[in-house]
């Protein structure tokens, strides 16, 4: 149990220290993630199942998404990403370029084909409350407060 807490905390700490450095991560405007798009999505993350994969070496999480509206593309009303990172016991993974979901969210996604389906990882998924929206943070922050506008405005953007 100890060792478990220890490696916790840890991560932790390592997840509020190692932030990407200035530079490294070249930001995409709505155009560009519009256009990587094969979906974009606005809806609720209804479910969030993390668990450990086969060889007990990474934890993964299933994000359920009921999508209430596809501006981008069609679907059949409901994605999921499965993506690094989660917790699992007392034990949490954070993964540096990707979002933290949890249920209840409700999200607006550009999805690509790709492993992850975020287009340009954490900076495909947004955080809204119906009235403004933020980029997802690729820490463990939940937004990046400087990204948040008004929802119609970004969606003008789309």
């Amino acid at each position: 149990m100890r060792n478990a807490l220890l490696r916790s905390v840890v991560l932790t700490c390592a997840c509020l220290i190692a932030r990407p450095a200035a530079g490294v991560v070249e930001y995409r405007d709505v155009g560009e993630l519009t256009r990587q798009a094969r979906q974009i999505v606005i809806g609720d993350v209804s479910d969030v199942t993390s668990s450990w994969n086969a060889d007990h070496s990474l934890i993964r999480s299933r994000i359920t998404i009921e999508v209430a509206d596809y501006l981008y593309g069609q679907g059949p009303g409901r994605e999921v990403l499965d993506l690094a990172g989660g917790t699992v016991g007392d034990l949490t993974l954070h993964v540096s370029v990707l979002p933290t979901f949890e249920a209840g969210d409700h999200v607006l996604l550009f999805l690509a084909d790709n492993e992850i389906r975020l287009v340009e990882s954490f900076q495909g998924a947004y955080l809204t409350d119906g009235e403004q929206i933020a980029r997802m943070a690729p820490d463990c922050r939940r937004v990046i407060p400087s990204s948040a506008q008004p929802l119609s405005s970004f969606l003008r953007e789309i």
